[in-house]
This record gives structure tokens, C-alpha cells and sequence, in this order.
């Protein structure tokens, strides 16, 4: 089937007042639609199914037996967890792990194992003990379960929340810094618009998106960095960096087209991101810049930190990029080309330094740069795809 053709484009600069009020209407778009936890609607419901039962003129009509409703209610939800532990049996034992931390449940849950004393029965056989017994637990423990997880995701997204301010600012004086020391070839006043008039940050409960297996991520369409629920706070500071780094620090090349035979409009493209440029005559080619991208998005989140900085993030992709860097590539033409954002009004040679870096790229590569890009991708897919864990868990 061939791709629908592209009649109409238009490049846009980053500054213009309709790119900008674009951005802000997604951010305030996406605020009107907080992440929840997994358990959250049914507890809701149940909560109304409660409701009406101290309040006969609510819903009785609809719910004649109110306890039948709620186990209903509750057993959907465990299937969805058996399911899950079917699917990634670590986010279901990481469920029931989270639930032990808690001191009533931990004594419920062992007087259902054995009559001994508390002390007697370790929490790892309490754990055992509800992953193989799940399908039997009662509902009561269930739902007292369901109602820990939500109220323990609530705490760590208001906890998030008091803590973004202070771990953006650190984000932005670490750049200051490398913009003033000379390394970093990025213009302040943007990374300041960028922050704060299109990023909304979310915490998110991988329990609710199973398929998800990074530990945080950036979509540039919707302007979202998502965080996962499950990190300590030096994990969450350092996907912290390396997500603002896409936001702050990537260069982009901004268009608008129009479809043939589209009903929506123009839409807009973000036709370069980082490292990473869109070609419309082959639309997946963009993907194979991806390996590279992160390598440089993480190699500079570790340059801004300082010091010696490990990091588990990329591991393979930056290795590679130093391999690259040893045969003769510029570390500074990679910076250039990664921070490049083009500036329409400017007539000329569309990103310059970007299509420097591909041209030695292509030297390099005796003239297959791309080809190698893609090698290099297919490689690091594999690599994923035999391990089963991705460095961000992304």
C-alpha cells in the first residue's frame, strides 16, 4: 500500500506564535487528564456502590444486590492482575510487595498462611503465598490491598510534584553552567520556554500500561515526560536529566503539511529531534537515528552532572558512539548537529551542522552512513529483544 502523499509544507520557526500556542494548548489539554492507579475507577465505583447502600434513594434501583456488584467489581480486578502476572510476573510480585509494607495487611495476610506468631512467618513466604494463592484470596484483603496501592501512588505523585521545582532548577543551572564553560552549544532563553510553556510531568503506574518497560520517557507530540511510580529518588533525578535533555537541549526542525485526501488539516511535524531527521520518501528512516540519539542524550545528561558520573542508561548505544568517536568523528560536530534547531527565516543550507556531521558520517563509512545507522540499530534491537530489559526499562 503506498503512503498517503504530502502536498503541502510549510517550516515553521520554533518562535512562531502558532507553534507556541499549539504546545500550549496540549499542555493545558493534558493537565485535564492526571495519570490515576491501577484500582483507582473500580474503588470508585465500589465506593458508589457503598454509597448507595447508607443512601437508599441512590442507584438501589440499578444495584438491587450491592455485595454481589462489588465482588464483581473486585474479581475483575484480580483477574486483571492474574493476567499481569501471566504477562510480567515482576510488576504483579512488586504489587503484593508494595501491599506487605504494610503492617495490617503483612498480619492479615500471614494469619491466612499460619496460626504462628508474626515474627515466626518472614514476609518473602507471605509474598510466595499470595502469588500462588491469589485467585483465593477474599475479597476484603483484596480491595484493602487495591486501596494501598492507589493511596501509595497518590503519596509518590504529590511527593513528585513538591520535588519537580527544585530538580528543574538543578536541571537548568547544570546547563547554564556548560553553556558558560563553552561545551554546550544551546541557547538558554529557549531551554527556559521549552520547560515551563510545554512540559507537563507525570508519574505513571506501570500496573496500568504493562507494555510500558522504560523507567521514564518524552513524547515530543503531546509534551509529556512520564516518569515510572517504581523509581527511588536518585533514579527518578537521573531520568529527570536525561528526559529534560530531550526537551531542553534537542534541536528540532518544525513543519507543517497537509495530507491528500486528509480531513484534519495541517498537522504538525517535528521533522528533526536531536539527531534524528525525518525524510518523507522513506518516513521510518528516522527510527534508525534512535540508538544514537539516546547515546548522545545520556552521554550529555552524564557530561552536565560532573564528576565521575556512571550511569546504567544506554549502556550499549553509548559504547558504540565512543567507538565512533575514537575513529575519528568530532564530539563537537555531534553536539552541533544534536542541538541544531533550525531557523526558517535564515536562507540557505537547511541545518547545516546536522548535514556536516551525516556528510562525515558517510566519509567514514565509505559513503554508507546510513546503512551503518541502521546496522547499528538492528544490533541494539537484538540486543534488547534477547535480554528482555531495556537500559531504562522504558
Amino acid at each position: 500500500m503506498e503512503s498517503p502523499k504530502i502536498t503541502k509544507i510549510k517550516r515553521i520557526p520554533e518562535s512562531s506564535e502558532e507553534y507556541q500556542l499549539e504546545r500550549k494548548k496540549n499542555k493545558e489539554y493534558n493537565e485535564r487528564y492526571p495519570q490515576i492507579a491501577f484500582g483507582e475507577r473500580a474503588l470508585k465505583r465500589i465506593n458508589n456502590l457503598k454509597d448507595s447502600k447508607t443512601n437508599p434513594d441512590k442507584h438501589i434501583v440499578l444495584y438491587p444486590n450491592i455485595k454481589d456488584k462489588i465482588s464483581d467489581v473486585l474479581e475483575n480486578e484480580r483477574i486483571n492482575l492474574l493476567e499481569l502476572c501471566e504477562k510480567r510476573t515482576e510488576l504483579f510480585v512488586n504489587f503484593i510487595k508494595e501491599a506487605m509494607t504494610n503492617f495490617d495487611l503483612q498480619e492479615k495476610v500471614v494469619r491466612l498462611i499460619s496460626t504462628a506468631n508474626f515474627e515466626d512467618t518472614p514476609v518473602d513466604q507471605a509474598v510466595v503465598f499470595l502469588k500462588n494463592n491469589f485467585s483465593k484470596l477474599p475479597n476484603d484483603l483484596l480491595e484493602e490491598m487495591l486501596r494501598f496501592h492507589v493511596a501509595e501512588f497518590q503519596r509518590k505523585s504529590a511527593e513528585f510534584r513538591r520535588q519537580l521545582p527544585e530538580l528543574i532548577s538543578r536541571f537548568k543551572s547544570m546547563v547554564e553552567r556548560a553553556v558558560l564553560k563553552g561545551w554546550l552549544p544551546v541557547n538558554v532563553e529557549l531551554l527556559e520556554k521549552r520547560i515551563h510553556n510545554e512540559i507537563n510531568f507525570m508519574l505513571y503506574d506501570n500496573l496500568m500500561e504493562p507494555d510500558n518497560i522504560m523507567l521514564g520517557g518524552y513524547n515530543i507530540i503531546e509534551g509529556i515526560i512520564k516518569i515510572n511510580s517504581t523509581l527511588s529518588e536518585s533514579e527518578r533525578e537521573n531520568v529527570i536529566d536525561h528526559e529534560l535533555t530531550h526537551v531542553a537541549i534537542s534541536g528540532r526542525a518544525i513543519v507543517k503539511s497537509e495530507t491528500e485526501g486528509s480531513s484534519f488539516g495541517s498537522v504538525t511535524i517535528h521533522q528533526k529531534f536531536g539527531l534524528g531527521f525525518e525524510n518523507y520518501k522513506k518516513p521510518d528512516q528516522k527510527l534508525i537515528f534512535t540508538w544514537l540519539n539516546e547515546a548522545v542524550t545520556e552521554s550529555i545528561s552524564m557530561l552536565l552532572r560532573e564528576g565521575n558520573v556512571v550511569s546504567s542508561f544506554y549502556v550499549m548505544e553509548r559504547n558504540i558512539l565512543k567507538d565512533l568517536i575514537g575513529e575519528g568523528m568530532s564530539q563537537d560536530l555531534i553536539l552541533d548537529a544534536y542541538c541544531e534547531t533550525e531557523i526558517p527565516e535564515i536562507e540557505g543550507v537547511r541545518v547545516p551542522a546536522w548535514k556536516k556531521f551525516i556528510a562525515k558520517l558517510n566519509e567514514m563509512k565509505n559513503g554508507k552512513g546510513i546503512t551503518w545507522l541502521q546496522k547499528k540499530s538492528l544490533e541494539c534491537d537484538e540486543y534488547y529483544e534477547k535480554n528482555s530489559k531495556k537500559h531504562e526499562k522504558k
